[in-house]
């Protein structure tokens, strides 16, 4: 798959995700809930340990059929528009932010809640579940470092 393609599941892809009939690797599940039309190819390897294997993995993705590299008329792309302030790439970063949280956090059940955070649109939605997030966050390590967290999400991220 090329750099600059934007990869977007394929309706057999939607299926996957939501039935897991293929018994993909971890790895090429998570990848595939990550895609969500908006990112490019090297956006979504951008700052990986190693690009190339997420470029590979692309790669076997596009191969099984659950994704396309754009040119496919099936597929309905994700609506991410510039919403409160907060341009597309930052809403990208804001729910890699999330993303990498609830992954970090939940581990191999960090799933419901990746898809979750890809299905957001707007910084409103974002904000909800970063709101979610804290919970969990004053659960584990108390509410001071709930406070902190969310206080580095807004300052971060919140509309300019």
């Amino acid at each position: 798959m090329k750099p600059g393609a934007i990869p977007r599941k394929t309706g057999q892809g939607r299926e996957e995700i939501a039935t897991r009939a293929r018994g993909l690797s971890a790895r090429l599940r998570q990848l595939l809930i990550r895609i969500d039309g908006s990112m490019s190819a090297d956006a979504i390897a951008y700052g990986h340990a190693s690009p190339e294997e997420i470029f590979a993995l692309l790669e076997e993705l596009q191969m099984l059929g659950l994704i396309s590299s754009g040119d496919d008329t099936e597929v309905v792309p994700a609506a991410v528009a510039p919403v409160l302030g907060l341009d597309t790439e930052r809403m990208v970063l804001a729910r890699r932010w999330l993303i990498e949280f609830a992954q970090n956090t939940l581990g191999g059940a960090a799933g419901d809640a990746v898809e979750r955070i890809q299905r957001c649109t707007t910084y409103a939605e974002l904000d909800v579940l970063a709101k979610s997030c804290g919970e969990v966050v004053a659960a584990v390590a108390g509410r001071h470092k709930a406070e902190q967290f969310l206080a580095e999400w807004r300052r971060v991220f919140a509309p300019s």
